[in-house]
């Protein structure tokens, strides 16, 4: 998605925020709006799962860097809404949930994204894991969940969005990488001018109900279908 908006003087970057449900996207974009001091709100979609944030700083190349902060949807139904939305990233933020209860579930959703990212020609968005929930006495550090990575390369960031820790140093972490791709792109000839796509929230929204309008069934929806079912007295 990256590109020099000459009309309004900026590079554009998209940053994305994706995992399994429950791991706090909408809580670390809702932290950013007031860490950020951007003048612009969090806009969220109930109907579609997603969070949309604007912010200027930085500069590249002698203009400001205006990025488009973005959550997925988490639900699996909605495969092919998160990757139309991962497609678009110069760099994403996987958050993974720390606790050991919700690790295997984000693992798997981090395997997922992997996979996908390596299906995409070069320069592929980048991408750093945020492990939430640091917050909680159980939680697994940046240094035990080094062990669950092949690759030990993989930026970890430890973060509470619950206390606000560690959300901001992400955020600009995840600039970095997208900084990263911006000049890949630039050193191949690819950084070309232009205007953005999906500006608003609506039209995000018409975007994701065309790439998909009926839910996917698969074992993992079944799975946290069940997981999120509540428990009735026998």
């Amino acid at each position: 998605m990256a590109l020099i908006d000459m009309e309004n003087g900026v590079v554009r970057v998209r940053i994305v925020y994706d995992g399994a449900p429950h791991v706090g996207k909408t809580a670390t974009i809702r932290a950013l709006e007031h860490k950020l001091s951007s003048n612009r709100f969090l806009q969220h979609s109930d109907d579609l799962d997603i969070n949309l944030l604007e912010y200027q700083g930085g500069m590249y190349d002698h203009l400001p860097i205006a990025c488009q902060i973005l959550s997925t949807p988490s639900h699996p139904q909605w495969q092919q809404r998160r990757k139309f939305i991962l497609n678009q990233a110069d760099a994403i933020v996987f958050i993974l949930d720390s606790r050991p209860e919700g690790l295997a579930l984000g693992l798997e959703y981090l395997r997922q994204l992997h996979e996908f990212l390596k299906q995409l020609p070069d320069p592929a968005p980048l991408f750093l894991v945020q492990a939430n929930f640091q917050d909680i006495p159980l939680a697994l550090n940046a240094e035990k969940l080094h062990r669950f990575f092949v690759d030990p390369t993989v930026k970890i960031m430890e973060t509470s969005t619950l206390e606000g820790l560690g959300v901001r140093e992400t955020f600009v972490m995840a600039v970095r990488l997208a900084v990263e791709r911006l000049n890949a792109l630039k050193d191949k000839f690819q950084l070309f001018q232009g205007k953005l796509d999906f500006k608003t929230l609506e039209d995000w929204e018409n975007a994701l109900r065309a790439q998909q309008s009926i839910p996917e069934r698969s074992s993992l929806s079944l799975l946290i279908n069940e997981l999120e079912r509540p428990e009735t007295a026998l």
